[in-house]
């Protein structure tokens, strides 16, 4: 008989709820939805501190561009920031 519940809950066929699996891991052990909460929050902070450094990456590539192409607004944007 073909197994029809989730394939992620390895071990039971019917597709119990005995915990949350880690994504992408379909044979990992199973964390409690607390230590489940607890990982995505720190994904998410983890995230938000890669954008940052990716944002301000980007202004600074973006004003040695416009120091480049315009030496007079560069020092304009320099004496604003």
């Amino acid at each position: 008989m073909p197994h029809r519940g989730n394939p992620y809950t390895v071990g039971m066929p019917y597709g119990g709820s005995g915990g949350v699996l880690m994504a992408g891991y379909p044979h990992a052990p199973r964390m409690t939805r607390e230590q489940g909460l607890d990982s995505l929050k720190s994904q998410e902070e983890a995230i938000g501190r890669e954008l940052e450094q990716i944002e301000a990456s980007r202004i600074s590539e973006l004003e040695a561009v416009i120091a480049r192409l315009v030496p007079s607004k560069a020092r304009e944007l320099g004496e604003a920031i």
